[in-house]
């Protein structure tokens, strides 16, 4: 889970509204959900609430690991996630490794 402290500034340059929600979902009982809300100037973690992501991210376990640990480049992986909602701000979060670098 680790991994996941770098959403919000994978997204750091990314141009949304407030209000714009974000979440990233690691498909398993062992996995879990991460949202992030635009404010202002950044982005931010929220708890699961009512609120609607304008882009989901699914990806399973074992290619999120390899994702995030540079085993997988963000090209290949886009063809094993599920994505709902916006695409192009969802694909965002395929780069988490580049701020692991």
């Amino acid at each position: 889970h680790i991994f996941m402290q770098a959403l919000p500034n994978a997204y750091k340059n990314t141009k949304a509204e407030k209000g714009t929600v974000v979440t990233l979902i690691v498909d398993t009982e062992i996995g879990g959900q991460w949202s992030i809300i635009k404010e202002d100037e950044n982005w931010k973690f929220i708890n699961a609430t009512d609120l609607k992501s304008n882009a989901v991210l699914k990806i399973q376990p074992h290619d999120a690991w390899l994702l995030f640990s540079k085993g997988m480049k963000p090209q290949d992986a886009k063809e094993k996630v599920e994505i709902t909602g916006d695409t192009e701000l969802a694909e965002i979060a395929l780069n988490i490794v580049a701020v692991m670098a």
